[in-house]
């Protein structure tokens, strides 16, 4: 049995317009108790790729259209956990390393996954998924790790990858904000 052929264009259509979001996030929750102090962000986050998943098609999930990443996701991710770091209180610069912080503590970001995915065999009804699974480490510039912490921000959608991105990486950014606000780091190492 074959698909008609204005389904399989319709279907491939959508596959296609469908996979090239942007790292950006939407509207962060209140902050309840905002923190001060200077940080230093990297420009770049490790192992940090522009594929960030998959299209499929068939009961089995089979994989046909990748899903990359639009700009520069190793720096756009970074700008995003920067803007997160602002929104919590912090004054925050963009640094190429450590040598460039001047002397504040350096975060950076270590991407284990980020992996979306979608299922089209009930097409048109067809929905995505994903998550971020990264590593934040908040170092002193004499190498102390003063603050380290895993998150697993997920998402769900209906076609378009680009606003279950979004709201994967919105999650992310209020987990860290919240967990700033609640517990801060000292942004300086112990004697």
């Amino acid at each position: 049995m074959s698909l008609p052929k204005s389904l399989f264009l319709a279907l491939f259509t959508l596959l296609t317009l469908a996979c090239s979001p942007v790292l950006t996030h939407t509207a962060l929750a209140p902050v309840a108790r905002k923190t001060t102090g200077d940080i230093a962000v990297l420009t770049k986050a490790d192992n940090m790729g522009s594929l960030a998943g998959f299209g499929s098609i068939s009961p089995f999930a089979i994989p046909v259209c990748p899903v990359f990443l639009q700009g520069d996701p190793e720096q756009d991710l970074m700008i995003q956990l920067k803007a997160g770091l602002e929104h919590a209180g912090y004054t925050v610069k963009m640094v190429k390393n450590a040598t460039e912080a001047g002397g504040q503590p350096v975060l950076s970001c270590r991407v284990n996954i980020v992996k979306f995915w979608n299922y089209t065999w009930l097409f048109p009804l067809v929905w995505n998924w994903g998550r971020f699974d990264v590593k934040l480490t908040l170092t002193a510039p004499k190498g102390e790790i003063l603050w380290e912490k895993a998150y697993i921000a997920k998402a769900k959608g209906w076609y378009d990858f680009a606003p279950t991105v979004q709201r994967a990486l919105t999650n992310l950014l209020d987990l860290m904000v919240k967990d700033l606000a609640e517990n801060p780091p000292q942004l300086t190492a112990k004697a």
